[in-house]
């Protein structure tokens, strides 16, 4: 093992080293009191740097106890294999990494005071951390430096994962250069290369005269980052804030029962869970939507209490959404699209494979439809009706899969409210409805009359018939027709009554349910 006493060493910077065997990074109180004697170190802080190294094996940190000064050990342009902060005793320590890649990550300190990563790539394990701030910037590619890890399509794709539990203070964010600030630098600063060196631009004012070379990603590029997240709150108490702003992220994970605000807002992120999570104070999504549309999008609550919680600016649409023993009546809805009906409906009936490993319980259809009046009530206290009944919809077609229900009584006219207007919804379906029982009364009441004898007919038989006798279909639409006007003169018989009397109670009824789908905007 190689052991580097940081404050022995003759620079605050190490640089292009390559260490095969394992290394400790040391921080002794004694050589930290001699470079302090010697004035190496400013009064209320130290940085240490190691930039352009691998370490191709683990890499610890020991520091003793009786700092008191914050000290910075900066990686730059580096590359981990393996990293452990255990041996940290001093609560002054920051860890910072830039343009590096850690394979492997372990922060299980609470004595560390915090970790700071930008453009860096990785699995990360992080447990009771001080704070916690990652960053990825397109203003930081530094065209030079990430040219000589490897190629940058390689970089970018590298599986990234945070693993973080208990953190105080959390904060993810993305930085991308604006379509305006592409244009200008197209129009000043952009190289005209092309291959693996387009896309390149200066900016002469940067004070390290390596950094100045600087590249864009394309769209295709970004796209390329492979990012996932999980956040758990398995110890809430000390939690501050947890801020997620701008990122493309793979997945987000969030459990336990934050005490700070847990904010996400504006970033693309493919699947989102949320698992046996209780936030006690403010809980906000915003403007939140996929990376790409696909069917592998996911967005699931389960047994979670959301209340605190603000859903502002996403479109369900583009996810698979999946609720389950989930408190929402108190949830914000602002500015948030669902998924049609049916679309929705089918989300909800593949719980099987996503939350049970076996059936689904007896009680699942009774507890999708509070969950779905309880999503009603959401809507409801923010005046949106349209999303009130489809949820209003969607609770009713789960009631009539319950069982216990009497059939005469019940079952039936909740099918049948289905069928016709899809329980208040549809006008497409009423009309739908309204057309098959028109010709449906017509037909029949074409066959009672007395001239036409129910026989095999061709088919320009029947469709004379159909013709010659089209006018009656007008009579049958008017549920206050005069039984006379059903039939020629003459041919009235003991069917005609019956079809009389059932043409006015059903095609009564599909007029109310279809006046009634086209009531959905006014209702409360």
């Amino acid at each position: 093992m190689v052991e580097i006493d940081i404050f022995l060493h003759s620079s605050q910077e190490i640089t292009d080293s390559v260490y095969d065997s394992p290394v400790k990074l040391c921080i002794r109180k004694s050589s930290f009191e001699e470079a302090q004697r010697r004035q190496r170190i400013r009064q209320n802080s130290a940085t240490i740097s190691f930039t352009n190294i691998i370490f191709n094996n683990e890499v610890s940190i020991n520091v003793d106890e009786g700092i008191e000064h914050e000290i910075q050990i900066s990686f730059r342009n580096s590359y981990i294999d393996s990293f452990s902060c255990s041996g940290i005793v001093s609560k002054n320590i920051i860890l910072h990494f830039s343009n590096s890649i850690n394979k492997h990550l372990t922060a299980q300190n609470e004595n560390l005071k915090s970790i700071i990563l930008n453009n860096s790539f990785g699995t990360y394990f992080m447990r009771g951390v001080g704070s916690l701030e990652v960053s990825f910037t397109e203003n930081n590619i530094f065209f030079r430096d990430w040219y000589k890890k490897a190629p940058i399509n390689e970089i970018l794709s590298f599986k990234t994962l945070f693993h973080i539990t208990d953190v105080n203070r959390i904060r993810l964010r993305g930085s991308q250069i604006s379509e305006k600030g592409i244009e200008k630098l197209k129009e000043k600063r952009l190289l005209k290369t092309k291959g693996k060196y387009k896309n390149l631009y200066l900016n002469e004012f940067d004070r390290r005269k390596e950094n100045r070379l600087k590249r864009l990603l394309s769209t295709n590029e970004k796209r390329l980052l492979d990012i996932e997240i999980y956040l758990d709150y398995a110890n809430g108490t000390k939690h501050l804030k947890t801020s997620i702003d701008g990122l493309l992220i793979q997945s987000v994970t969030l459990r336990g029962r934050p005490n700070g605000e847990v904010k996400i807002d504006s970033s693309k992120i493919n699947r989102i869970y949320i698992e046996n999570f209780y936030p006690q104070e403010h809980f906000n999504l915003f403007n939140i939507e996929p990376i790409n549309t696909s069917t592998d999008n996911k967005f699931e609550i389960r047994e979670s209490i959301m209340d605190n919680t603000w859903f502002h600016g996403i479109n369900f649409k583009n996810y698979f959404v999946s609720f389950y023993r989930t408190s929402l009546v108190n949830i914000k809805f602002t500015s948030t699209i669902f998924p049609k009906t049916g679309e929705l409906l089918k989300s909800f009936n593949s719980l099987k494979n996503i939350h049970y490993k076996d059936e689904k319980p007896e009680s699942f259809n009774y507890e999708m439809y509070d969950l779905f009046l309880e999503l009603k009530q959401a809507f409801d206290k923010r005046g949106n009706t349209y999303e009130s009944q489809k949820m209003k919809s969607l609770a009713l077609i789960y009631l009539s899969k319950t069982k216990g229900l009497r059939f005469w009584n019940d079952r039936i006219i909740l099918c049948m409210n289905k069928w016709s207007n899809l329980h208040g919804i549809s006008p497409l379906r009423a009309f739908i409805a309204f057309l098959i029982l028109s010709l449906l009364f017509h037909t029949f009441n074409i066959i009672s009359f007395e001239s036409i004898h129910l026989g095999f007919y061709s088919w320009e038989e029947y469709y004379q018939i159909i013709k010659d006798n089209f006018h009656y279909i007008t009579v049958i639409l008017n549920p206050a027709h005069k039984l006379s006007s059903l039939t020629p003169d003459g041919e009235l018989t003991t069917y005609t009554y019956w079809i009389s009397y059932l043409s006015r109670i059903f095609i009564g009824y599909i007029y109310y349910q279809f006046v009634i789908s086209f009531r959905r905007f006014g209702r409360s």
